[in-house]
């Protein structure tokens, strides 16, 4: 049974705080994607964009096992550290930081001696100093994969524990880092060969990871971050599921490489080599347009485990909803600001933009801009089932769309309907508007109701099998208005036939905590404004066990963490409860203080 009181105010609280700092980080990764085509254009010509076309879809394919495992471990740090299980969580950051980046390190070394056969793979059948180009661009990434993973775990941590925020400044200052070495680089490297000039866009990239992972090693000891590398051993059996955690996003990443090959080829056969170039600038431009969107899920996915792992149905719903609808906002104010600079936006890419090139590019830009919509809805709910561990929904979200629709559509409307480059925009941008209208005509036929299925696709009944016997969100305030919650709970708790003892502790817990809580914030000044903060309740029967879970948004504050003096009694309910409770444990997850009490 389940009974939910009030609506839950504090995940869209906390969602709203993410998304600003999941903006910024998404745009500045979008950046950094691009990046290399932009000086590869500005600086080497309309050959080194082509060349960065073909080599990066191997390098892709690399970084997708890399992903299979950061995505992994992140995802299952979030629901333990959600659980409040902190010796697990150590564990898997232990292995994620040892064990599996020496795994990749080894790959890394592997790509450097043998980059021909993987960029050949993906060359769609372009050769001579386009394909030496790619090759020696592939092999220098060889260089920044490990550096790459750790950033991957490192960012994700710190998201998990709601510093998003230092995370873009992070990722903000290494773009000039990126920009300034890439530069140097190729000119460095430019004057020992002028083929190896594109290496120096590499460089740029590995001295900018290089400083980018310090900097977020430097947050996490400056926040007391508490995940510490730890004595372990690797079981087989925790590898797989780490695997089987980050499979999904990870396999995807390496299928949409391998597509890239398939793209490449259409667009030499039907359109020719200039195809490439052309491609790339418009691929680069909407990635920049998908910040928005990709914001939304980055911002939610942390938050989707951490409530999947306290076992919040209601809150999961909520926030899985509002992450659609703030980021369909932001997206589509993100895509008019976007296409009112195309003009400046475009030139960027080459020395030399002529009227065909512009209009072309511009075009393709405008198409896609228009379909984003169905990418944004695709990206919020493949993030939710990559944070619940499921892997089949995940795989059919994020491969389907882009890695079946797209080539395929691609190819009837160039072989076919012979659209030319208008093909490729309607291909690439509609391919995810397509798949929801399949998947939407699936439900109307299969259920008769209109109303988009957003409860049943997000699987709630199979993914919750604990029992939310109370749900509740309200406004500390006063002591008073603690008593009257506690009074409910003890209320709910009776009339639901559990004991007087188990209601009276569950009541004491909760406005003890509340209590000492409201304490801190008269006692702050720098909190003086949280007395007004939201507060969200849990109780959940498990097993047997009942588990109180108390939630509110606020500076970093451990209720747990004192030195009880006889003489003074404001911590005595404190001592009282650790006492009584089977276990207690506090967290600071997603800029939230998180108690979970067993009684």
């Amino acid at each position: 049974m389940e009974k939910k009181l009030e609506k839950n105010k504090l995940l869209k609280k906390a969602f709203l705080l993410m998304y600003p700092s999941s903006l910024l980080l998404a745009f500045i990764s979008q950046i950094e994607e691009f990046l290399d085509a932009l000086l590869a254009g500005g600086r080497l010509g309309d050959d080194a964009i082509a060349a960065v076309s073909i080599g990066w879809p191997g390098i892709a394919v690399i970084l997708a096992v890399c992903a299979i495992f950061s995505l992994g471990v992140s995802l299952l740090l979030s629901i333990n550290i959600g659980r409040g299980n902190k010796e697990e969580s150590n564990r898997l950051y232990s292995i994620g930081m040892v064990t599996i980046t020496t795994i990749v390190a080894i790959i890394g070394i592997i790509i450097f001696f043998v980059p021909g056969p993987m960029v050949k793979l993906f060359s769609g059948g372009a050769t001579g100093d386009i394909l030496t180009l790619a090759e020696i661009y592939a092999r220098s990434y060889g260089f920044v994969i490990p550096l790459f993973f750790i950033e991957v775990i490192l960012s994700q941590v710190l998201a998990i524990y709601g510093y998003n925020k230092e995370v873009a400044i992070i990722n903000v200052l290494g773009i000039p880092v990126n920009v300034v070495f890439s530069i140097l680089g190729l000119k460095w490297f430019g004057a020992i060969n002028e083929m190896y000039a594109i290496a120096g866009l590499v460089f740029g990239y590995f001295v900018s990871t290089l400083f980018e992972d310090l900097g977020l090693l430097f947050i996490k000891f400056r926040k007391q971050i508490k995940l510490k590398i730890v004595t372990f051993t690797v079981k087989l059996k925790e590898l797989l599921e780490i695997i089987k955690y980050g499979f999904s996003g990870g396999i995807n990443f390496a299928i949409d490489a391998a597509i890239c090959a398939i793209i490449n080829l259409l667009l030499v056969r039907y359109i020719g080599e200039e195809a490439l170039g052309f491609y790339t600038i418009v691929e680069s431009i909407i990635l920049l347009a998908r910040a928005a969107a990709e914001a939304g899920g980055n911002a939610g996915a942390p938050l989707f485990g951490l409530l999947f792992g306290a076992r919040d149905k209601n809150g999961t719903i909520s926030a899985v909803k509002k992450s659609i609808s703030v980021s369909l906002i932001c997206t589509i104010l993100w895509c008019l600001l976007i296409y009112a600079f195309l003009p400046v936006i475009i030139p960027f890419f080459s020395e030399e933009i002529n009227p065909y090139t512009y209009n072309v590019v511009s075009r393709g830009v405008t198409i896609c801009l228009l379909l984003i919509p169905g990418y944004l809805i695709i990206k919020c709910l493949a993030s939710y089932y990559q944070a619940i561990g499921n892997f089949k929904r995940t795989l059919i979200l994020t491969v389907i769309p882009d890695s079946i629709i797209f080539p395929w559509l691609m190819f009837i409307l160039l072989a076919g309907f012979n659209l030319g480059y208008d093909a490729v925009w309607i291909s690439y941008g509609g391919c995810y508007l397509i798949f929801l209208a399949l998947i939407y005509l699936y439900y109307i036929l299969n259920k008769g109701k209109l109303k988009w299925p957003i409860d049943k696709m997000l699987l709630i009944d199979n993914s919750f099998k604990e029992d939310v016997v109370f749900d509740f969100s309200t406004t500390s305030e006063t002591n008073q208005k603690n008593s009257i919650i506690s009074e409910k709970v003890i209320e709910f708790l009776k009339q639901e036939k559990y004991s007087d003892r188990i209601a009276n502790m569950c009541g004491l817990c909760l406005e003890e905590l509340n209590a000492d809580f409201m304490e801190h914030i008269k006692n702050s000044k720098k909190d003086v404004n949280i007395e007004k903060e939201v507060m969200d309740i849990k109780l959940i029967s498990d097993k047997g066990n009942l588990t109180l879970i108390i939630r509110n948004i606020a500076r970093p504050y451990n209720p747990l963490d004192f030195t009880f003096n006889k003489n003074d009694f404001s911590k005595l309910g404190i001592v009282m409860i650790q006492k009584f409770a089977k276990k207690i444990e506090y967290s600071y997850v997603y800029k939230m203080n998180v108690i979970t009490i067993e009684i």
